[in-house]
């Protein structure tokens, strides 16, 4: 159950709008909070060991629920891989794929 305490001034529709959002604002953190990172690490030293040699080093890979355009997204200067929740649910060899394009960019910032 969500609660909030708004200014009386408010009117019903922008209490909505605002409530609403907080709504969406909590799913989408409990449906984070339910999917493991664990399982995208081993994956992605499983992919890298396969189609990489073991030679790419990241920081940190890890499920996010704010990006809704984009099924990954690696950021190479710092080492960092983000897969869209949305995927979670998907079969592994979606997720292996996903994550196979993230690594390669990561590996093309290594080489330049």
């Amino acid at each position: 159950m969500l609660v909030a305490h708004a200014p009386g001034y408010l009117s019903e529709p922008e209490l909505d709008e605002i409530v609403g959002n907080l709504q969406k604002k909590v799913e989408r953190r409990q449906k984070r909070n339910e999917i493991d990172d664990a399982v995208l690490e081993q994956a992605a030293k499983r992919l890298n060991k396969g189609y990489f040699d073991g030679e790419l080093e990241w920081t940190s890979i890890r499920w996010v629920t704010n990006q809704t355009k984009r099924s990954g997204r690696c950021t190479p200067s710092r080492g960092t891989i983000r897969i869209s929740h949305r995927v979670a649910p998907m079969p592994c060899f979606v997720r292996d794929d996903v994550m196979a394009v993230e690594l390669e960019r990561l590996g093309d910032e290594d080489k330049t």
